[in-house]
């Protein structure tokens, strides 16, 4: 799923003709009608806080690389992400105390282990994006849907913000209601 695609359901609940003509014509990427471009502009800021909003509340990224440590530690820097939490430390397939310390992971010693960790994704910069996949049911519609409740809340119409913000809240409780998505609780010996 592209920026391209959730931009263009957005254009479409927001129900601006001429923005959604100028979008059409020049993207993101064209500045000479100043009030289209910041319009736009405003539509990419919506667009990172709502897939921000999803990583954070719904659907969380998580992935898993093998770094080296040296002065047994690892640098957030080393990450091919933005970490937002790590959540295990393995060796050789074992979890390993770990302590996160400012910019860095300290381990007991030196060598590669595995992090797991959650992050945040990238911000958006060109209509191509490819935003992170959350899973096949966050659709380009709900992101969009998400877009132009921010978008309408931005610029002043409140009562459509908030019917657009109570169909995106609802189709992502549907998403996390949904049974691929729960999970079952841990078994209680007695």
């Amino acid at each position: 799923m592209t920026f391209d695609q959730c931009i263009r359901v957005a254009l479409t609940y927001i129900g601006d003709a001429q923005l959604k003509r100028y979008y059409d014509l020049n993207g993101i990427d064209d500045m000479l009608d100043v009030e289209n471009s910041r319009k736009i502009g405003v539509l990419v800021e919506c667009c990172d806080i709502i897939v921000n909003q999803i990583a954070c509340e719904f659907c969380h990224l998580t992935t898993a690389e093998t770094l080296t440590a040296t002065a047994k530690m690892i640098l957030s820097e080393s990450l091919s992400e933005d970490a937002v939490e790590i959540l295990s430390v393995k060796r050789a397939g074992k979890e390993v105390p770990f302590r996160v310390s400012g910019n860095a992971i300290k381990l007991p010693d030196d060598g590669e282990y595995e992090i797991t960790y959650t992050y945040a994704p990238k911000r958006i910069t060109r209509a191509d994006t490819v935003l992170p996949f959350f899973g096949s049911s966050v659709t380009p519609r709900v992101i969009g849907i998400g877009m132009a409740a921010e978008y309408m809340m931005i610029n002043g119409f409140n009562d459509e913000a908030l019917a657009l913000d109570d169909l995106f809240t609802r189709a992502m409780k549907k998403i996390e209601d949904a049974p691929e998505n729960s999970r079952m609780p841990q078994r209680r010996w007695e």
